[in-house]
């Protein structure tokens, strides 16, 4: 049988976790803890675990699936997954940690090594045989509304998967001193516990949003958008002059800030531009918007332009052929129509919310 090392008064699940998994790491000399920092190291890879316990649990519990557990598995796809980013923010915790000395192993072995030790003591736990406080943590806890937060809040967190939605929403906790002690999807809240007597609540929400913009723009987290194709007809504009134009019409567009342009060259002299909402406000106006971006891309376009010397002088420039072509785009094939990747009203209905 195991044995539950924890010096700690406070005999919680996570330091429980966290005091197993350092003891079993350096019991099976993969690493070696600097000077008398186990204590330390242990509230470190608490802190990790901490955010994660409200997505692991609830599976293992109301599953009752030690029946079903293996060494690789606890017979439930849910707890499994949860299990392994926990595993992972242990590996990570440890490899950056200043209160160990030196690693012995490569990572993949630290991480198989923590995961089993994690095992153990939650079939443990399962089976009610830890002695753990339950109210030793009953500290007052902060709820945030994620609807509340504005439109790129409360959109991208219903297409975000939940395991990566809550390392975000415990890296911006962390922000603020607090730590993410559970995630209600159904709710559309997630719920803290303060890490210090004031925890700055401005400071989680701008690291939440700014965390979630990053993924947009990454293209990791896909918004509703409207999207159109055009085919251009031939002009002077070469590949070059036309590529430029598009990162300038682009640039132009997002430095606005209130929504983010896409302007590709698909091939030969087709364009796909699109308009991504950033607010609620955007949200609502979005085809103006559009409008906007394709305005800019003409009057780019018309800018690039060389006509030659020889052109006529009444032909047009090509802002006006671009024009004319999107007079025709009701004739074109289905795949050149304006298409919107969610229904209008859908985007619409987020109205409430901070810009």
């Amino acid at each position: 049988m195991s044995v539950i090392h924890a010096s700690s008064t406070r005999l919680t699940l996570d330091r429980l976790l966290a005091d197993h998994v350092v003891h079993a790491l350096v019991a099976k000399q993969l690493l070696r803890v600097a000077g008398a920092s186990h204590d330390m190291l242990r509230d470190e890879l608490a802190s990790a675990i901490a955010p994660l316990l409200s997505s692991v649990t609830p599976y293992l519990m109301a599953a009752h699936a030690f029946a079903q557990i293996t060494d690789e598995s606890f017979g439930d796809g849910d707890a499994d997954e949860a299990i392994a980013v926990m595993i992972d923010g242990i590996g990570e915790r440890v490899a950056h940690s200043n209160h160990v000395d030196d690693i012995f192993v490569d990572d993949a072995t630290i991480r198989r090594a923590s995961l089993r030790a994690t095992r153990q003591l939650l079939v443990r736990y399962m089976r009610g045989e830890l002695p753990i406080e339950e109210d030793a943590r009953r500290e007052p806890t902060i709820t945030l509304s994620l609807e509340s937060l504005g439109y790129l809040v409360a959109t991208a967190t219903t297409r975000v998967a939940r395991p990566r939605l809550e390392r975000v929403l415990a890296d911006a906790g962390a922000c603020g001193g607090a730590a993410l002690l559970m995630l209600d999807p159904e709710g559309r809240t997630a719920t803290f516990t303060p890490l210090q007597s004031q925890p700055d609540l401005l400071a989680i929400e701008e690291s939440l949003t700014a965390a979630l913009a990053t993924l947009v723009a990454r293209g990791e987290v896909e918004l509703p958008k409207v999207e159109q194709e055009f085919e251009l007809p031939p002009m002077a504009l070469g590949r070059g002059g036309l590529l430029a134009a598009l990162r300038e019409a682009e640039r132009t567009f997002d430095r606005r800030g209130h929504s983010r342009a896409r302007c590709e060259r698909l091939k030969l002299r087709r364009v796909r531009l699109s308009v991504t909402p950033l607010t609620t406000e955007s949200a609502l106006q979005a085809d103006a918007q559009f409008e906007e971006l394709v305005a800019l891309v003409e009057a780019a376009m018309d800018a690039q332009a060389t006509p030659p010397a020889s052109a006529a002088p009444d032909s047009d420039p090509a802002v006006s052929r671009v024009q004319r072509r999107r007079g025709d785009v009701g004739d074109a094939p289905a795949s050149t129509q304006r298409t919107i990747a969610e229904p209008a009203a859908t985007t619409r209905r987020r109205s409430s919310g901070r810009r």
